[in-house]
């Protein structure tokens, strides 16, 4: 696995919180423009957050929540959060598994942009903070994040279905 020797040190966090406003401004994007998109363009912008989302949700369960879960007390606060991220991925996976079907619509796409923002407040709000206090290496997990995310993004381009399938054992592996 590369574990981001080669990538610049970069706050974990920061880097999270980027990608959440990426994630969120591609969701903005594609509700407002889907109407006037051509059918291409669509799926174009449709495998585009589909992938940053399945990317997201696979380097925060992979990386950040084991850390946090070693580092706080308390389980509570990041089962939460797994459980908020379970019921994303399953409505990602019923909206995104193919990247040649019809582009996204209505009240699903609705429903996945809420849970989205519910779980980035939560964990920018409640976890990240806590994080930032207990002297977390921020910056070594900012550099395994940024070497899993290639990992990710290469097997996304091979098989986008992939990035589909939970975390753990398995061909993304």
């Amino acid at each position: 696995m590369d574990d981001g020797a080669a990538y610049p040190p970069v706050n974990v966090l920061r880097l999270l919180v980027r990608q959440q406003a990426l994630i969120h401004d591609l969701l903005l994007r594609y509700r407002g423009a889907r109407r006037g998109l051509s059918a291409r363009d669509a799926q174009t912008l449709t495998r585009s957050f589909c992938t940053a989302i399945a990317v997201h949700l696979h380097l925060q369960e992979e990386i950040l929540y084991p850390a946090a879960r070693e580092l706080l007390a308390d389980d509570r606060l990041v089962d939460s959060l797994e459980a908020e991220q379970r019921d994303v991925r399953q409505l990602l996976a019923a909206l995104c598994p193919d990247p040649g079907a019809e582009p996204l619509g209505g009240t699903r796409l609705a429903e996945l942009s809420e849970r989205l923002d519910r779980l980035f407040e939560h964990e920018q709000t409640r976890l990240f903070p806590r994080l930032d206090d207990m002297g977390l290496d921020l910056r070594g997990l900012g550099q395994q994040l940024l070497g899993r995310q290639r990992q990710l993004l290469d097997a996304a381009d091979r098989d986008p279905a992939l990035l589909f399938a939970a975390p753990g054992p398995g061909p993304l592996h």
